[in-house]
């Protein structure tokens, strides 16, 4: 039940409406409204008060809606103050006059409470009935069931609460509600001389540590609590919740690491390519806006790309391609991106709080460069039927046996030809692996021939892979040629 309290020359008076308090000091010519925030269950800040005023006239009826100045001000935090001036006639004439106050905002269409003089005192009218409900005179001895609230540090202290109030006597039912600066409140109803607790609602946010915690014995840590062995010390708990004690002792805030944002770069056409090939460039770019420990996303976002090749190239995009080119031996095309990144926002603990010392990420400009793509010069090897000075055509007729960057080992077999006249081994002259370390007959009892495998003085000159003849490269060679070379041998050559 909401409840009205008015104090008449500071007697109070209690409605089954809402509280109010209504003063009327002597020889002061004023009436002083104090109403609470829980007026209609409502925070009076978010409500706009105002006032009208009835008076008697001449023949005894009503006239509404008279202008007489008033003051609104804030009392206490979510109070309202309401001072409006006595006016002669209010209390001399005969009749009624009725001060009602009128609350109306967008959810509550209209509240009010209406408050009566007959001449020199003031009673209180029920809103809705218009009567008179309730009222004591100085000297009177009780009133009905009714809801107080003190604020106190000590939720549990009754005693101290009730004697605050400055009440005589208190009726069974009688409510006392106690809240502390932590907004933890405790209810309690008053039985024959004692307030008894309310246990209903109850959650570790209203159960309140009465005392200090003595932490003693031997052990050196509780959770997030640690101690000397055998050191006896004292845990400030008394008047907190139990909730706050659980976190104190279990919940430790730890704060977070950063991972700085990047950008990844994909050129796919990176690596070791023969001289000669035709390379199609295209590339895509994505962000990794970072990471912070405990948050979902660290708010950091990426302006400006620029997309640039090695050929002087460039693009804005996310994706795309760049012209071909054709492989040379000095190639070394690469692909570069850059882009800028935002700061990010302060980091988070564990807890949701922000980092102490904040942790985040700086604004700044990320690049990535690609792998290159580079060429090489295949070495070649096989059989030939002739004995003429091998050319350019003749070497790439050979097998390709792809970049000699490692020692190699591979066959030749010359599987039933009764027309071969040669064996021979091409190499690049600029690799400086070595060529030929070993061969050896496998067809029968296993030979080594290395020894047949005779290199050449001269020089062959062979084309890249386009034959065009415009990109001639000097070889080394090695020659395998005896008089017969039988249609049944088998060659392992081992090159360093």
């Amino acid at each position: 039940m909401d409840l009205c309290f008015l104090l008449v020359n500071k007697t109070l008076i209690r409605t089954s409406k809402v509280y109010y308090v209504l003063e009327q000091e002597d020889n002061v010519n004023s009436l002083h409204l104090i109403i609470p925030p829980f007026v209609f269950g409502r925070d009076l800040s978010l409500l706009e008060p105002h006032l009208e005023i009835s008076v008697p006239n001449g023949a005894g009826q009503d006239m509404c809606n008279m202008k007489v100045a008033y003051d609104i001000e804030p009392y206490k935090v979510g109070y309202l103050s309401i001072t409006v001036p006595v006016l002669g006639w209010m209390t001399k004439r005969e009749g009624t006059v009725a001060i009602r106050v009128i609350f109306c905002d967008s959810s509550v269409s209209k509240d009010e409470v209406v408050f009566k003089s007959t001449t020199s005192t003031f009673q209180v009218l029920d809103a809705n009935s218009k009567e008179v409900i309730g009222y004591k005179p100085p000297g009177g001895e009780t009133h009905d069931e009714a809801i107080y609230t003190v604020i106190q540090d000590d939720i549990t202290d009754t005693e101290t609460a009730a004697r605050s109030l400055h009440i005589d006597t208190f009726n069974n039912g009688d409510v006392l509600v106690i809240k502390n600066d932590y907004g933890v409140t405790a209810g309690y109803q008053y039985y024959n001389d004692l307030w008894v607790a309310f246990s209903g609602n109850v959650s570790s946010d209203n159960v309140i540590i009465s005392q200090d915690i003595i932490l003693a014995g031997a052990y050196e840590e509780v959770g997030n609590i640690t101690k000397g062995l055998n050191e006896t010390i004292t845990l400030p708990t008394k008047g907190t919740t139990l909730t706050n004690l659980i976190n104190t002792v279990f919940t430790k805030e730890e704060q977070p690491t950063k991972t700085d944002p990047s950008i990844s770069l994909s050129y796919g056409q990176s690596g070791v390519k023969e001289v000669g090939t035709t390379v199609n460039p295209s590339y895509s770019v994505s962000y990794n806006e970072g990471s912070y420990t405990y948050d979902v996303t660290t708010g950091v976002t990426f302006s400006d790309l620029n997309v640039t090749d090695s050929d002087g190239h460039s693009s804005t995009n996310m994706s795309g391609s760049f012209p071909s080119f054709i492989v040379l031996d000095n190639t070394s095309y690469k692909i570069s991106a850059s882009v800028k990144n935002s700061a990010g926002n302060i980091a988070k603990t564990n807890l949701g709080n922000p980092s102490n010392p904040p942790v985040q990420i700086n604004a700044g400009t990320i690049s990535r460069t690609s792998s290159a793509t580079t060429g090489y010069r295949p070495f070649f090897y096989g059989l030939l039927t002739h004995t003429n000075e091998p050319t350019s055509d003749d070497v790439r007729g050979l097998t390709n046996g792809g970049n000699y960057n490692s020692s190699k080992t591979f066959e030749i077999k010359v599987n039933g030809r009764t027309d071969i006249k040669r064996i021979i081994v091409a190499i690049p002259k600029s690799n400086t692996r070595g060529g030929i370390s070993k061969v050896e007959k496998t067809d029968g009892l296993v030979t080594d021939i290395t020894a047949a495998y005779v290199k050449k003085d001269t020089y062959l000159s062979v084309d890249d892979l386009r034959k065009t003849g415009t990109n001639m490269v000097d070889y080394v060679w090695w020659c395998y040629q005896p008089e017969k070379i039988d249609e049944a041998e088998v060659h392992r050559i081992t090159m360093k």
